[in-house]
């Protein structure tokens, strides 16, 4: 992921090969690290957008979640089996099922 240009990148470990790069627009700079879990990528903006992608080399955004609260995300979410604690300026929230 390009923080400040919204681009997805998917490159081959073994060659350094693109698979894809893809814009992934309107979602704000990614300052966080992603995570990955259960087949997906996440990926939290400072706005408070989560990017869920397929982690898999055809490119598939699964979602897009608004947490924003008018505050700023600085920190990466964390994983806790199927949740996921994400700290804003402001709150503690936890995504899951």
């Amino acid at each position: 992921m390009s923080e400040k240009l919204g681009i997805a990148y998917c490159i081959k470990a073994d060659t350094g090969e693109f698979v894809y790069r893809q814009r992934l627009g309107g979602t704000g700079q990614v300052y966080a690290s992603p995570v990955l879990a259960e087949g997906r990528l996440y990926y939290l903006t400072r706005s408070g957008h989560v990017l869920v992608l397929a982690a898999k080399p055809e490119f598939e955004q699964l979602a897009v979640n608004d947490l924003g609260d008018g505050s700023r995300f600085d920190g990466s979410p964390a994983v806790d089996g199927n949740r996921f604690p994400v700290r804003s300026g402001k709150f503690l929230c936890c995504l899951g099922q």
